[in-house]
């Protein structure tokens, strides 16, 4: 895209999903033409190409002396720069790449590189010396090819993968944590049931939102749309919806409820999410709690995130290899076992009618939301509660709890297959 940009190209609207390594998808948005000139003959190449965010990272990895591989003399590369760690800008595919061959080619022994003439110059490829000579280098000592174990780089690569439906969970200022910590701990009580009642963790109570129930009625008429063109996708967002009603997860209000300020409440558009992997509910209904109101704040702006209060996945990968037994397992719809306050409930209001020729109807969400930035915080602090409350009954269960979740996702085990029974009849 930046290469696209300098060039000043303009940019094709289309949609291409291209498949990549491990059955990934991506999906492209714009491509563009590109017309390549050779530097040594009358040669030019048209090309269409998609535009990436970006292709790789910089290559080679780390610039190098070039002098070390002694290459032939006067010979033109497509790329003299070679050796330097830069920016990839263009891959070309097969059907350009075979055709840009040429019939020279050097090949020295296995430790360097194979030398191939194109249309565009020479290109290196294959094997390099072991030992090289890095620009980078404090000294003129020679390098040796190490494996970087990145914790950090593999941490975050690792979470991306396993976070389908979790928001990312951002730290805060120890200031900030401090207080959501305090107002979970001061503010949240179990009913007789057992199951936890919590408050938002609101920045402040003297932020004041603004109307948000025309942009949701303006959202929600352009989702109605969709559900009168597309059957099967009705009857799945029904399906959806029903099931929160069913459950109790959420309520219909009535016209006293809709007298409250518009300060004092906040209606979430909705819309759908498709996954089509998932062995269970392959349409999600997700909550926008980032829409802005009238005043230009949305209900996201006006609450903490809170502190990651469990183990770093990283860590819980580490420990899972560990154990000669393993049990793995997550929590059904953890987010909703939570039930919020009557009064933050009203922070989280929706429209929905099963029926077009009905009037809209406003529910209200009963149970911590996906969508909002609080959620994965209020969830996973339930968790480590639960952990403290039962420790003395069930010490290797609470263990594990506190150890081995990564939001609702559970992976532990145990050293012998007794173990690992009890531990599943604790959970249990």
């Amino acid at each position: 895209m930046e290469f696209a940009r300098k060039l000043g190209l303009t940019l094709t609207k289309n949609n291409l999903p291209i498949s990549r390594i491990n059955n990934s998808l991506c999906q492209l948005n714009y491509s563009v033409t590109v017309k390549l000139y050779s530097r040594y003959e009358n040669f030019t190449l048209d090309i269409v190409c998609a535009v990436l965010p970006n292709l790789t990272d910089n290559l080679p990895a780390e610039s190098f002396y070039s002098s070390h591989l002694n290459l032939p003399e006067n010979l033109f590369l497509a790329d003299p720069n070679f050796n330097i760690s830069s920016n990839i800008d263009v891959l070309l595919g097969a059907q350009y790449f075979l055709n840009l061959i040429q019939p020279n080619k050097f090949i020295r022994n296995q430790h360097f590189p194979l030398i191939q003439e194109t249309r565009l110059g020479y290109i290196l490829a294959g094997n390099l010396p072991f030992q090289l000579i890095y620009i980078n280098c404090c000294d003129n000592s020679v390098s040796s090819f190490l494996i970087r174990n990145d914790n950090k780089l593999l941490s975050s690569q690792i979470e991306k993968f396993c976070e389908v439906e979790e928001p990312i969970l951002v730290k805060q200022t120890s200031h900030g944590n401090s207080i959501c910590e305090r107002n979970f701990i001061e503010n949240t009580i179990r009913n007789k049931d057992g199951r936890f009642i919590v408050t938002l963790p609101r920045k402040s109570d003297n932020i004041k939102l603004g109307d948000s129930l025309n942009n949701a009625k303006n959202r929600f008429l352009s989702l109605e749309r969709k559900l009168i063109q597309d059957s099967s996708f009705k009857k799945g967002y029904s399906n959806f919806i029903n099931e929160y009603i069913d459950l109790g997860h959420m309520s219909e209000l009535n016209s006293k409820d809709l007298l409250i300020p518009d300060s004092e409440v906040f209606y979430l558009p909705h819309h759908a999410v498709f996954k089509e992997t998932s062995l269970t509910t392959k349409l999600r209904v997700v909550f926008d709690g980032s829409a802005k109101s009238s005043n230009g704040l949305s209900l996201n702006d006006t609450l903490m995130i809170g502190p990651t209060v469990q183990q770093d996945l990283f860590s819980i990968i580490l420990r899972f290899r560990v154990h000669n037994y393993v049990i793995t397992s997550d929590i059904t719809k953890i987010y909703r076992q939570i039930l919020v306050t009557q009064k933050d409930s009203n922070l989280q209001r929706i429209l929905w009618l099963e029926n077009p020729e009905q009037d809209l109807k406003h529910y209200a969400l009963r149970t911590v939301t996906y969508g909002t930035t609080s959620a994965s915080f209020l969830a996973t602090c339930c968790l480590v509660q639960i952990a403290n409350d039962n420790n003395d009954q069930f010490p290797n269960a609470c263990r594990a709890i506190l150890n081995d979740f990564y939001v609702d996702d559970l992976i532990t085990g145990a050293d012998s297959v007794h173990e690992i029974k009890q531990l599943k009849t604790d959970y249990l």
